[in-house]
């Protein structure tokens, strides 16, 4: 452990010193989630680094996610003159071994079974790279912390790169694994911190789960309406409020702590670092750095990511030098009692045994896992079983399986006898039952139907009809006829095909309504039209069922029916289309329908819109050129004789 030697270090390891007048239990701010916000220079990287020393002074791990490329400076001194925190560094310019971002997984196995505080650094990851590593890592850790409780805390500096509120391509899975990580991970005895300069960015969810907000210096609208939406779900206080106000104030190092976890609203000053600040404008050049870090056993990392290839150039091969000298325990610089590679470019005997036992742990932990996984599936399938039960007994049984009755031996020999290919092994051996021929209209009922067709009028015949009409033994029709025939003779006597809508008008119907789709659907059922649906036309068979059928409603007929169908204001519009028979534009309209005082309707008025309405459904009307009025697609069946 890095020795402190300030005197704000914490004088003991079971509390974290964060500010003169903030100080917290190191176990419950460890396992806390945590936002850390403010704008670029309010100290929001020195603060958390604040909170890492005093975590690692009780002895709690801490990982590092680092996409900038400045948490390395946890390994050396504020002064830059001596050692840092026990940190091992993956990835970026100062890395004890460089990270490849296929091993996320490992890397969490790794960590977690050393109980080792590291610093992952991703600055120089793409997009894709980053999300691959992050996805794997945040999985493989969460995991294991599910089978393997062990307090430590994860840091997610610039949070949008890693949880963003809008994600982008290749961005979905990392965005996924990280939101359900910080949600669930208390849960294991462990913490979050989320970093952010625009906490409108960081994706809600996770960002609403924070229950301890340090908020420094913000200026820009958004951000402090993002943070105004978190006080109005998380901390209502009079104080909150007065706070909320002065966030353009705040000097850099000067926060608001609020935290409805612990129901402390206080304004702090963080107190000085042990360690460099890794944010500021002045960094210790980079061989200085590798210089002085402090001794880290990362012998068993490089075995677990495999060791480097002999292709390196000269300055990797110093630094990689120097990162051996570490992990053997003499001094940066001097020789190993081991070389990395032998001559030839492989590795030695030994340290491929020690990779091998590496690989093996994580294909114990990954099938382990994938155990725990199929135990908890069918945990989940069990308690789901116990909620339907009591609704499975009130949903309607499915009727029995059709089976066929045991053959005889004279179903066998008719079988036998037949000799038609393919044809006996399709045959069941119990008939279907004759289904039961539908009943027709007797005589004198389809006079009165053909007579009241005639006429114009709409024919309704209810099955309690037809049953009187028949014998006793026989079922009425379930669908009436009277519909079916008026269709079929419209469709006749069109040369045997008419567009739907035309179709519906001449029949009575609203072409989208359920009556007539019902119609239809019977018809096309019994094989009597066919063709698109937008212009159904007569079969064969509906051509000879058609035969003799009086003519459809026109002329005086048609219109008298719509007219006595429609009502209110549509009813006038629609007799005013009628009498004038031309296009006319909308004021025409309202001018000439008068209501029932002789006045004209208005043609924003209630009335007026929806009588329009109305004639639309049934397309009675049509709009042509530009704004003006019509009678729609039964124009010539309405002015007809």
């Amino acid at each position: 452990m890095a020795k402190k030697n300030d005197e704000n270090a914490s004088p003991t390891t079971n509390v974290a010193v964060l500010a003169d007048n903030l100080t917290l239990p190191a176990a419950g701010l460890a396992t806390q989630r945590t936002a850390f916000v403010g704008a670029s220079g309010s100290g929001k990287s020195y603060g958390v680094g604040r909170i890492v020393e005093q975590l690692s002074a009780a002895g709690v791990p801490v990982i590092v996610l680092d996409t900038v490329g400045i948490w390395a400076s946890l390994r050396i001194a504020a002064d830059g003159t001596g050692p840092g925190l026990p940190f091992v560094v993956l990835g970026g310019d100062h890395a004890d071994v460089p990270l490849s971002f296929d091993k996320g997984a490992e890397v969490a196995t790794f960590l977690h079974g050393r109980r080792a505080s590291a610093v992952l650094d991703l600055s120089d990851a793409s997009v894709d790279e980053r999300s691959l590593f992050v996805a794997a890592f945040c999985d493989r850790l969460l995991a294991l912390l599910k089978r393997k409780r062990s307090p430590m805390t994860v840091v997610f500096d610039e949070a949008p790169d890693l949880v963003p509120e809008k994600v982008r391509k290749g961005q979905n899975e990392m965005a996924l694994s990280v939101s359900g990580f910080v949600r669930k991970v208390r849960n294991y005895s462990c913490g979050t911190i989320l970093v952010t300069q625009r906490p409108q960015d960081v994706a809600k969810a996770p960002f609403d789960q924070a229950g301890t907000v340090f908020v420094g210096s913000l200026f820009g609208k958004h951000e402090r309406q993002a943070m105004r939406d978190w006080i109005g779900r998380k901390a209502r206080s009079e104080v909150v409020e007065e706070q909320y106000g002065r966030l353009p104030t705040l000097e850099p190092g000067q926060f608001f702590f609020w935290s409805p976890a612990w129901k402390r609203y206080e304004e702090i000053r963080i107190l000085p670092k042990w360690t460099w600040d890794g944010s500021s404008t002045n960094p210790i050049a980079d061989d200085a750095v590798l210089q002085r870090l402090a001794p880290v056993d990362v012998g068993a990392l490089k075995e677990l990511l495999g060791g480097m290839r002999a292709e390196r150039s000269g300055a990797e091969k110093k630094e990689r030098s120097q990162v051996s000298g570490i992990s053997s325990g003499t001094e940066p610089g001097a020789s190993s009692a081991e070389p990395l590679v032998e001559e030839d470019g492989t590795l030695p005997w030994r340290q491929w045994v020690g990779r091998l036992r590496a690989e093996l742990a994580i294909e114990t932990a990954r099938a382990e896992s994938a155990v725990q996984r199929l135990g908890d599936v069918e945990g989940h399938l069990d308690r789901l079983s116990e909620m339907l039960s009591p609704v499975m007994v009130h949903l309607p049984r499915r009727p029995p399986k059709w089976a066929p009755s045991k053959t005889t031996q004279e179903d066998i020999e008719r079988l036998a006898v037949d000799k038609t290919p393919g044809l006996s092994s399709k045959k069941r051996l119990v008939p279907s039952p004759t289904p039961t021929p539908a009943a027709p209209l007797s005589v004198p009922l389809r006079q009165r139907v053909e007579r009241q067709l005639q006429q114009g009028r709409v024919v309704t015949v209810d099955s309690h009809e037809v049953a009187d009409e028949q014998e006793a033994e026989v079922k009425p029709t379930r669908v009436s006829e009277a519909p079916q025939l008026r269709v079929l003779a419209a469709l006749a006597h069109d040369d045997g095909r008419m567009e739907k809508v035309r179709l519906a008008i001449v029949c009575g119907y609203q072409h989208s309504g359920g009556g007539f789709q019902a119609v239809m659907a019977a018809l096309r059922a019994e094989g009597f039209i066919y063709g698109e649906r937008g212009e159904p036309m007569l079969t064969p068979k509906g051509r000879a069922r058609a035969k003799g059928l009086p003519a459809p409603m026109r002329g005086e007929a048609l219109r008298s029916y719509w007219l006595g169908k429609l009502k209110g204001a549509a009813r006038k519009i629609f007799a005013l289309l009628l009498l004038e028979r031309r296009p006319m534009t909308l004021q025409e309209i309202a001018d000439g329908a008068v209501d029932a005082s002789g006045k004209g309707y208005a043609v924003n008025g209630g009335g007026f819109h929806d009588g329009m309405r109305d004639l639309r459904r049934y397309a009675l009307v049509e709009s042509r050129r530009g704004k003006a009025i019509e009678l729609g697609v039964a124009k010539e069946d309405f002015l007809g004789e």
